[in-house]
């Protein structure tokens, strides 16, 4: 019995090829919000599907889109009834050069009120950067990779977001880059009691080309839904990174990424930071991270490998609920 894999290779190459597209809602093409929706639905005897859920949302209407476009597909007969299986419905935008890509929006308002809808989203011709980013942009396009930043801001009264600050961001430029960009963005703004409010937002936006070619351009996160798409993803079931007393009493949060090797024995040789805690503003973590992973022991590679060494990166979440660590695995 073939199983959910089987399904996905079927919607995307037959079910799409018989004219089963998910259309964009007008508030995400304002926006040009991209990126992946994944639902769940059960086979009907009669090949359709049914029971619909959303795995991993996208929002601003795109949920309902995929899961309306599902709607339309009709299975084989040998596909068999009542088994359930996932379906990924990827949301693209046209693009003719490397700019910026909004994969993801949280609102935040408060109990009792609407959230923002967007009225425009301004994405300037071109890259969309600044000068002092050019130079970086440069260099990523050179080698196929895309960066990243993650930030949150208020939405006011008016509709004009202000008051950044940056979330995560692949290196150090990129979040004031990305607040430029989204600084002249306006939105209708939340509701309560019929009167407008402010509201909190946090945004992910992916600098580089086309969002399907970034697929292993850049990581992926641990959480669904954030910027980095997805390569071969373990999470570690290692001893996780301890909290510094003065990181806990400062209550610091953040990320680290370490870039490491794994020799055939998988022991981790080199670990490298690539985004870090830096100063007196990370209180340590960043070495706390580093010596956990110089600890771990990672699976060793199989006989039929025959390598000599292997890539991967670790994702180390600081927060103050519990450390959480992701390794990615490069693509062969």
């Amino acid at each position: 019995m073939r199983g959910p894999v089987a399904v996905l290779v079927l919607l995307s190459g037959v079910a799409l090829a018989q004219g089963v597209q998910p259309q964009y809602s007008d508030e995400a093409k304002t926006a040009g919000l991209e990126g992946r929706v994944v639902v769940s639905a059960v086979i009907s005897p009669d090949g359709t599907l049914a029971d619909f859920s959303i795995v991993q949302p996208l929002g601003l209407g795109l949920d309902e889109q995929a899961i309306e476009a599902l709607r339309q597909v009709r299975l084989p007969d040998s596909y068999p009834p009542g088994v359930r299986s996932v379906f990924p419905i990827d949301f693209t935008l046209p693009s003719t050069g490397p700019r910026w890509h909004l994969v993801r929006i949280t609102f935040k308002a408060p109990p009792g009120a609407s959230r923002p809808t967007f009225a425009s989203a301004n994405y300037p011709p071109g890259a969309g950067l600044t000068v002092a980013a050019y130079e970086e942009a440069r260099i990523l396009s050179a080698i196929k990779r895309a960066a990243y930043a993650t930030i949150a801001f208020d939405i006011g009264e008016q509709g004009e977001p202000g008051n950044f600050s940056v979330v995560d961001e692949s290196a150090n430029i990129w979040g004031p880059e990305a607040a430029a960009l989204v600084r002249n963005w306006r939105f209708h703004p939340g509701m309560r009691n019929g009167e407008p409010i402010k509201t909190s937002c946090e945004v992910a936006l992916i600098w580089g080309s086309t969002l399907a070619a970034q697929l292993g351009s850049v990581l992926s996160p641990s959480s669904p839904g954030t910027p980095r798409p997805q390569p071969i993803v373990e999470n570690v079931t290692q001893p996780q990174p301890e909290y510094t007393g003065a990181a806990r009493n400062a209550g610091i949060e953040g990320v680290v990424w370490i870039d490491v090797i794994v020799d055939q024995t998988g022991v981790p040789r080199n670990p490298t930071v690539t985004l870090g805690l830096d100063g007196a503003s990370g209180a340590g973590l960043t070495q706390q991270a580093v010596n956990a992973v110089r600890a771990w022991r990672f699976p060793p590679a199989l006989p039929s490998e025959a390598v000599a060494s292997r890539k991967a990166t670790v994702r180390i979440e600081f927060k103050l609920a519990g450390v959480r660590s992701t390794i990615f695995w490069q693509r062969k």
